[in-house]
Formats: C-alpha cells, structure tokens, sequence
C-alpha cells in the first residue's frame, strides 16, 4: 500500500513540475481589417498608402505579387505599400496549418531580395531603407515590415496577435 501511495505521490508531483514550466504566448486568430489599423496606425511616419486583401475579388492575383505561396494555404493576408512608389511595405500572412509558415516566410524574403534588386537600380535611397525590413514568423502569421519606425509598427503586429 505503501508503494501504491508513493508511486501516486510521485506521479502528481511529475505532472505538476511539467506544468510549471515557461509560460509561451499563445496566438490568436484577429480580425485582419483590425490588425492592418493598428500596424498602419502605429507611427506617422509612413507615406500614404494603398492596401490590398484577402477581401479582394482578384485576391490569389493580389497575392501572387509579394508571394509565391499557394493561395490555397492561405487564410488571410494584407499588403499595404506606399502609393508614392516609395519603399514602405507591409504584409501578414496568416496560414491555415502553422507548417506553411515557414514557406510563407521564405516567399516574402525572395519578394524583399526582389525589391531590393528593383531599388538598387533606381532609388539607391530607397534601396537602403530595405536593409532595416523585418520578416518573422509568429504561429499561422507571417509578417513583412519596411518602413523607417519599423519597430513600432511589428510591436502594434505583436500586439494584436497574442493573447493576454
């Protein structure tokens, strides 16, 4: 009875160790409208600029711009770049299977390596800006920041998609 009563002891005190570990933020599913708000809204600094969505009737062509990943695996995304032809971008991705995400990712880093090759060419200025872009995965989202306060803008990402 004795080993009975340790062996129970000593499976609950398991059970509660592995359960005090680190705690992870978990990500959230956001609306996208809220979400592109928040990031455009987080600094002045950015041109005006024109957005691009799932919400599109063209959206998979949309798409096929900034990234090369089947349309298909997506759930949501945005774009938003600067009207004025300037470098400021942003885009989230939201995959449906989080294992896509790596794809996803790799599919904004061409379109950044395209970008900077396109301004290396005529807006050396412009160009530069793109050496500061962010790309990052968090969960199903995967998101692309060039603009100046880039910092803001992937808090407010950051932000909206994890749960409190």
């Amino acid at each position: 009875m004795k080993k009975i009563i340790a062996a129970f002891i000593l499976v609950l005190t398991m059970a509660a160790l592995t359960g005090c570990g680190e705690k992870t933020e978990e990500v959230k599913d956001v609306n996208f409208y809220d979400l592109r708000t928040a990031m455009l809204n987080a600094t002045t600094k950015l041109p005006e600029m024109q957005t691009a969505s799932s919400a599109d009737d063209n959206a998979s062509e949309l798409l096929a711009y900034v990234s090369d990943i089947d349309y298909e695996k997506v759930s949501n995304f945005f774009v938003s770049y600067s009207k004025e032809g300037l470098a400021d971008e942003i885009v989230v991705i939201s995959v449906k299977d989080e294992a896509d995400a790596k794809e996803a990712k790799e599919s904004l880093q061409k379109h950044l390596d395209h970008r900077k090759n396109l301004f290396a060419n005529y807006a050396v200025e412009e160009a530069a800006r793109l050496e500061n872009a962010v790309i990052k995965v968090s969960g199903r989202y995967v998101v692309l920041i060039i603009a100046d306060e880039y910092t803001q803008i992937e808090r407010a990402f950051d932000d909206m998609i994890k749960e409190n």
